[in-house]
C-alpha cells in the first residue's frame, strides 16, 4: 500500500489522538501526534506535514495559537489545516487561515474523507493490515 501523507495531529486528550491515528494509519497515513503544542510548532520544521489536525481547546496554548504562528510561518503556512472544534469557534478558525474544520466529537470516518482532500494518494487498506495495525497500536509516532 502506497501511503498517501503524512499527518500532524495535536490534541491534549491522548485517549483521542491513539484513537484517530491507529485509524488513520490503518488507511495508509503516516501520522505523527503530539499532545504539546510548542513541541507540534517546532517538529512540524521537520516533518513537514501534508496537512495538521489541531485541537481548539488546549491547555497553555490552544490550536487557535498555535494555527496563527504555523500561518506566519512562510516555510509552514500553505500546510493546509484542519480544526477540530466546538460550534462556536469556527468562523475564529476560517477567520485565521484553517484550511476545514470539524466539530467535536469527529467521526473517524469524516475526519478521514476531510484528510483525504489534501492527500494526492488515497489507498483502502489491506484487511490483514488493518488487524496487524489495530493489534499493535505502540508504532504511532507519538512526540512527547
Amino acid at each position: 500500500m502506497k501511503k498517501c501523507g503524512r499527518i500532524f495531529m495535536l490534541d491534549d486528550d491522548v485517549l483521542m489522538l491513539e484513537m484517530y491515528a491507529t485509524f488513520l494509519r490503518a488507511h495508509g497515513l503516516d501520522v505523527f501526534a503530539t499532545d504539546n503544542a510548542y513541541k507540534m510548532i517546532l517538529y512540524t520544521r521537520e516533518i513537514h506535514p501534508n496537512a495538521i489536525i489541531l485541537d481548539v481547546n488546549m491547555p497553555v496554548m490552544n490550536g487557535c495559537q498555535v494555527l496563527e504562528t504555523l500561518k506566519s510561518d512562510n516555510k509552514l503556512q500553505d500546510i493546509p489545516i484542519i480544526m477540530l472544534t466546538a460550534a462556536d469557534e469556527v468562523q475564529k478558525a476560517i477567520k485565521l487561515g484553517a484550511a476545514n474544520f470539524l466539530l467535536k466529537p469527529v467521526e473517524p470516518l469524516k475526519l478521514l474523507a476531510v484528510i483525504e482532500d489534501y492527500c494526492e494518494y488515497y489507498a483502502q487498506p489491506a484487511p490483514w493490515l488493518l488487524n496487524k495495525i489495530q493489534s499493535d497500536s505502540k508504532k504511532i509516532n507519538f512526540i512527547k
